[in-house]
């Protein structure tokens, strides 16, 4: 026992002893491989500088002193995806035997220091898939045939040759190579060799054989069928082809069918042939240059067939009708349904619903069906003397005919001989369109008119001096229509009778939009499109003239530029309308306001504009009359609160006349000390549209900035679509002087 356990300590410790050595011994060989390598390349890239001064002895031993370093067979895999270099030291001892002359002398003696290992590699095996036989016969026309095949084993990479040309090889070792043939035999050498000068080599003939036989063949066999009607012809397409290829033969190759002559194109041929009742032979011959022939014999049956019974609806797959509670159908002839039957054997029956009908001689028939409101499915039967059959289904719709309602009655307008209308909303006109079929159009007095998805609409007519009638028509797709006749009176007031003011002077905007702001500055939507609605309808109502800074122009010297242009432009006559659309700041340390020209930046105020050097740029300016529109955050702090009273009738023309006469500095802000919303008016902001909106419908030619604010309800259309309360004010410290700033519309 105690011998038993001593051999088995003793077995432990050898076994121990053995994978030490042999962890050591691979460390070792491992830092001893890398040494070789490097040694390696090191006398590569020697012979490589060797050969570049043409000096081929020196370059043959480094090069064979780099062989002896490569510390196994895939030293060439090895080295270079290790170093990243090329490596083909055998391919160069083979180059410099062509360049200098003489046999390359490959020394595969290891240096006295390490022992190069035996090679492991086997030869390169090659497999050849195309052709697959020693000889291989083709046509005399084929001029080239494609080599291909595979290279598997050797040592590092292999190297393919196809008849002494380089053939492209893949990763896989598959390769492809095309020859020219020549008449007669070609000899075909296929040789893979490794970078050991290891080889592999396949050898073939191919024969392009001049006398080859001329073949013909047809595709569609010994026999073709095809369906016949007496009355349609063929039935079935592409039956009566007739094609084929050729093969052999010498040159150009001439193909008749049927004693008609048919073009062939790289051997192939097609044609149509004539079909009748009946069998008949059909002969087809090739021909080459060198008067080789051959024939096929072909047998043509044209079976009669019976045409099938198909019925056509005129009218296809639907039938609408539109019906009148207390006439019935309104549309005559939308009731009828007619057709024609083709095809089938001998008398044709019609059942229409379960009404038997016969058709005429031609196959065509008419007659009328019952249409209720609603929609219900009618089936069409056609049965001949054979059996056979078909039908239709046919779709009968009964549409509730078109109705048209007028809100409106008379439209009455009272007119100004100088103002036109002078109530507004007096000549608009609604109603509601409902029944009818798809898309309706309305006409009011022979003008287009939307109708909402609702069947409502809602528009304007013009009203004149006395009486007159407009009808309002609605029309569905039917082409049924339903009319409406409203009668338009404008009744003729006394014009009031108007004072003549003081409008001494020009009218000047100076117009200021920015939407996209240089310095991480949040970009607005609707600021460049509200300066522009705004100078429009300022310079086409009003007479305006405009000077426009715009996105990129509106920077702080730009607009304080301007400011002083306007200063030596204006006369105390003129009067001068600024509107801002862009980025406001407020600072709560010192409670002041800043407009945010386009070149602003964040947490710098530098090129920020405060409210202060506004108001004295305003006082500076000698215009009497000077309005800012503000629609920025924020611009409420430029203001202080007015005493605001409207006046009418005589009262307000002295009113009015007094405003001339007194220096006015006003502003209308989007809002007072608060954030405002930058969108809520379509393509403008809420407060644009609410400003341009008051503009277009004030009812008075001549009127204040109060008016325009107070009587144009901005402040409520504003409040009621956003989050923010327009503000209507003196601008403080601008030396204003009681008066206002007056618009006077252009006749």
């Amino acid at each position: 026992m105690n011998g038993y356990r001593y051999g088995e300590r003793s077995i432990f410790f050898s076994y121990a002893s053995i994978l030490f050595l042999m962890i050591w011994c691979c460390s070792c060989t491992g830092d001893l491989a890398q040494q070789r390598e490097r040694r390696a390349i090191e006398f590569y890239e020697k012979g490589l500088r060797a050969m570049a001064n043409q000096n081929c002895q020196e370059a043959r031993e480094f090069f064979n002193r780099a062989i002896q370093y490569e510390p196994d067979d895939n030293s060439y895999l090895i080295i270079q995806n290790t170093y990243g270099k090329e490596y083909f030291p055998n391919a160069k001892l083979r180059e410099l035997s062509q360049q200098c002359g003489d046999e390359p002398q490959i020394s595969h003696q290891p240096p006295p220091a390490v022992p190069a290992p035996p090679s492991l590699s086997p030869p390169p095996r090659l497999t050849i898939s195309s052709p697959k036989q020693s000889t291989t016969l083709c046509p005399y026309n084929q001029e080239k045939m494609l080599i291909s095949g595979q290279v598997t084993d050797g040592h590092g990479r292999s190297v393919v040759t196809v008849n002494g040309t380089l053939a492209p090889l893949d990763r896989r070792g598959f390769f492809s190579a095309e020859v020219r043939l020549n008449p007669s035999r070609n000899n075909v050498i296929v040789r893979a060799e490794d970078e050991r000068e290891q080889y592999d080599e396949k050898q073939f003939e191919i024969v392009r054989d001049a006398a080859s036989p001329l073949q013909l063949t047809i595709r569609q066999g010994e026999e073709i069928r095809c369906s016949v009607d007496s009355t349609r012809g063929i039935v079935k397409k592409k039956c009566n082809e007739i094609s084929g290829y050729v093969t052999g033969g010498k040159g150009r190759i001439t193909l008749t069918v049927d004693g008609r002559r048919v073009e062939v194109r790289d051997g192939n041929f097609r044609t149509e042939i004539p079909v009748s009742p009946g069998e008949h032979l059909l002969a087809v011959r090739a021909r080459d240059e060198s008067g080789l022939s051959a024939e096929r014999i072909v047998t043509v049956i044209g079976e009669e067939e019976i045409a099938a019974l198909q019925l056509t609806i005129a009218q296809g797959d639907e039938i609408r009708c539109t019906l009148d509670s207390t006439r019935g159908i309104v549309k005559k002839k939308c009731n009828e349904i007619s057709g024609y039957v083709s095809g089938g054997k001998g008398r044709i029956i019609l059942i229409v619903d379960d009404k038997r009908l016969e058709t005429d001689k031609d196959g065509t028939f008419r007659t009328e069906i019952s249409v209720e409101p609603g929609e219900h499915l009618l089936t069409v039967r056609a049965i001949d003397e054979s059996g056979l059959s078909d039908k239709r289904v046919i779709k009968v719709i009964g549409e509730e005919e078109i109705r048209l309602t007028i809100a409106q009655e008379e439209i009455r307008c009272k007119i100004d001989s100088t103002r036109g209308i002078v109530a507004r909303k007096c000549n608009e006109i609604s109603g509601s369109v409902s029944g009818g079929r798809g898309r309706i159009r309305l006409t009011v007095d022979g003008n287009d008119v939307s109708v909402g998805t609702d069947g409502r609409f809602q528009t304007e007519v013009a009203v004149r001096a006395g009486e007159r009638s407009i009808t309002i028509r609605a029309e569905d797709e039917s082409g049924i229509p339903a009319e409406h006749i409203v009668r338009v009176i404008g009744e003729i007031v006394p014009a009031v009778a108007s004072r003549s003011f003081d409008t001494k002077g020009k009218y000047y905007a100076f117009i200021i939009g920015i939407n996209n702001y240089r310095n991480n500055i949040a970009a607005l939507r609707t600021a460049v499109n509200d300066a522009a609605d705004v100078e429009k309808i300022l310079k086409e109502d009003y007479g305006f003239e405009t000077i426009s800074l715009i996105d990129s122009q509106a920077t702080r010297n730009n607009i304080l530029n301007k400011f002083n242009e306007l200063r030596v432009r204006l006369s105390p006559d003129d009067k001068l309308l600024i509107y801002y659309a862009g980025h406001g700041y407020f600072e709560e340390a010192t409670r002041k306001s800043f407009w945010l020209p386009v070149d602003a930046e964040r947490n710098n105020d530098t090129n920020w504009i405060m409210s202060e050097a506004i108001t004295s740029h305003l006082s500076r300016i000698s215009a009497k009359h000077i309005l800012i529109v503000s629609d920025s955050c924020y611009a409420g702090t430029l203001v202080r609160t007015p005493d605001v009273e409207l006046r009418s009738g005589i009262d307000r023309s002295n009113y009015i006349e007094k405003l001339f006469g007194k220096k006015a500095r006003v502003i209308i802000s989007s809002g007072g000390n608060e954030p405002v919303s930058d969108s809520g008016g379509g393509s403008n902001s809420v407060f644009a549209k609410g400003f341009i909106k008051a503009l277009k419908e004030m009812d008075k030619d001549v009127f204040t900035a109060e008016e325009v604010f107070i009587s144009g309800n901005i402040k409520e259309f504003v409040a009621g679509n956003a989050n923010q309360t327009p503000e209507y004010s003196l601008i403080r410290d601008s030396g204003h002087d009681g008066g206002d700033f007056v618009f006077i519309r252009k006749r």
